[in-house]
């Protein structure tokens, strides 16, 4: 009799997401598991991580927005907990995740039942009708962008020589412009 192919195997995009978001603890926990139990408690956490994200990352939002992300959120999680069956679960965990990448655009699309014919172009596509999302970079957030890139770049050990070689040279220019005009394989 063949083997009936492990259904939870199929998931390795969302196993992997999980893991950066949790490490490789949570990618062993679910890379062959077949415990429900186990699915519905990454799924909890990611939604949740959601919320506790919002609230420590987003400053300035309106209290409306973030009662109707947080509503999204309790939402999936009170029905992920209740439901035994994976795919349900699953199910309910995307719809939960499409509806925040909508919510953090400004407006989540409510066209259910809707005759309206919406084409993929920008003008159909708006969200800022009640809210505008701007997206803002601090001078340090720039840096420690910068300093990232250029670590999966070239190595953290090299990384850090050249941040090093950069503070002893008390150059006017900022790390990266120093970095950039310093670099020779440009």
């Amino acid at each position: 009799m063949p083997l009936t192919p492990d259904p939870y195997i199929k998931n390795t995009r969302v196993k992997s997401e999980i893991e950066c978001a949790f490490g490789s603890d949570a990618w062993y926990a679910l890379k062959e598991t077949t415990d429900v139990k186990t699915w519905k408690t990454y799924f909890e956490k990611v939604l949740t991580s959601y919320k506790i994200a919002a609230k420590a990352t987003i400053h300035i939002a309106d209290d409306g927005w973030r009662r109707e992300f947080e509503a999204n959120i309790d939402d999936a999680v009170r029905d992920i907990k209740q439901t035994k069956d994976f795919d349900v679960a699953l199910d309910r965990f995307c719809a939960a995740l499409v509806r925040q990448g909508y919510l953090q655009l400004g407006l989540a699309p409510i066209l259910k039942g809707s005759k309206t014919k919406t084409r993929l172009i920008p003008s159909d596509w708006k969200l800022d009708l009640y809210r505008t999302v701007q997206y803002v970079q601090t001078e340090e957030q720039r840096h420690n962008l910068f300093r990232s890139q250029l670590q999966q770049k070239i190595g953290k050990r090299s990384g850090l020589e050249s941040e090093l070689q950069y503070l002893r040279s008390k150059s006017k220019l900022s790390f990266e412009d120093w970095y950039i005009s310093n670099d020779e394989t440009n």
